[in-house]
């Protein structure tokens, strides 16, 4: 099954992310690296791994916890996929900037 572009870019976050979380020391962006790694890994088995900012975080949270279920990963595992999809959700980051998101 061919990798959707969100998988893409996560598994090519992945490394990146650590390794800033490393130098900076960011626990959320920690958690966001590590959730980038099981959304790569994960969600492209069964379907297209969906884009970060096709939902919002409540949606994200439901969706996460019932995916959860089918895709048999743990609890830690699931809150860090939800911070990676939160943290990279560019709908509500130009929310929160006010910038427009450029498409």
């Amino acid at each position: 099954m061919p990798h959707s572009q969100a998988t893409v870019i996560a598994s090519i976050l992945f490394p990146l992310m650590v390794l800033s979380c490393r130098v900076h020391g960011d626990d959320t962006m920690q958690n966001a690296a590590l959730g980038a790694r099981v959304f790569a890994e994960n969600c492209s088995r069964c379907h297209e791994s969906p884009d970060p900012a096709s939902r919002d975080g409540r949606e994200w949270r439901a969706i996460s916890l019932h995916m959860r279920v089918y895709s048999d990963i743990s609890k830690e595992d699931q809150r860090n996929v939800l911070i990676f999809l939160r943290t990279f959700n560019t709908a509500a980051m130009t929310k929160q900037s006010g910038i427009p998101a450029a498409h």
